[in-house]
């Protein structure tokens, strides 16, 4: 690489002092029950801000973000699946290829969050044991948020990061999504959490 840059220097190219490194490519899936906020997480992330308005998902959206986690550069392709429901309605062709998924589970929804085993096994027989974290979502809707610490322990014991997000405030989305990336390149193997609403 830095023999090719001397040469395209030479040539007369103006090029950056710092080049970035190639980026490593990684597919993620979004997965949850109908209108647990899957799209508002995403649009989050990316950048794209917060919209109140909900819209159903058919088949699936795809994004794309880039981090870096310790020296290395990651290009997120980011799969946001249309819902579901008791696991059916799973479009199994476009977990095909995933290399971590993102379960996602509506705070004022209780029966969301025990739809994510269904889940999780549909994807494990698809793509094969992949790295996932679970994200409690609408976490800023205090007043009508019913799910209980002890209600998400049976994940944590189980070794998932957990974590209470708000699109709308943006609480703890960039975390989960960077906690994944350490888990998909590595650095961060050790065992469950719960990453807590201030």
């Amino acid at each position: 690489l830095n023999s090719d840059i001397g040469y395209l220097r030479g040539l007369g190219f103006k090029l950056p002092g710092i080049v970035m490194a190639i980026a490593k490519n990684k597919k993620i899936c979004v997965l949850g029950g109908y209108g647990v906020g899957k799209s508002a997480l995403v649009r989050r992330y990316v950048g794209n801000g917060f919209v109140s308005e909900y819209e159903a998902t058919l088949g699936a959206d795809v994004a794309v973000a880039d981090l870096r986690v310790g020296s290395e550069q990651i290009r997120f392709s980011i799969w946001e699946m249309q819902g579901v429901d008791s696991g059916h309605g799973v479009l199994s062709s476009y977990l095909k290829g995933a290399d971590g998924f993102i379960y996602e589970a509506d705070g004022t929804r209780p029966h969301t969050l025990y739809e994510i085993p269904s889940l999780k096994r549909i994807c494990d027989q698809v793509a094969g044991p992949r790295p996932g974290v679970l994200f409690l979502t609408k976490s800023d809707k205090r007043s009508e948020w019913v799910l209980t610490r002890s209600m998400c322990q049976p994940f944590v014991n189980a070794g998932w990061k957990t974590y209470c997000t708000s699109a709308n405030s943006g609480m703890n989305v960039d975390q989960g999504f960077y906690a994944l990336a350490e888990r998909m390149s590595g650095v961060e193997t050790s065992g469950g959490g719960y990453v807590h609403a201030p």
